[in-house]
């Protein structure tokens, strides 16, 4: 469970909003719980993350 909070401060520390930090946290939770390859995960979320960030801008 030490790894949502982990993912969570991440991403908040990125200052992205509170409804994607929701949403983030949710998609990072089920990743944990279903892949081993947590950090590989998180890395893609984070390039998701910033390709939706871009379009809006």
């Amino acid at each position: 469970m030490s790894g949502v909070y982990l993912a969570c401060w991440i991403v908040t520390q990125k200052k992205i909003t509170q409804r994607a930090q929701f949403s983030t946290c949710l998609l990072l939770y089920c990743l944990i719980n279903y892949s081993n390859k947590f950090f590989k995960g998180l890395q893609m979320i984070e390039m998701v993350l910033y390709s939706r960030v871009e379009m809006h801008f």
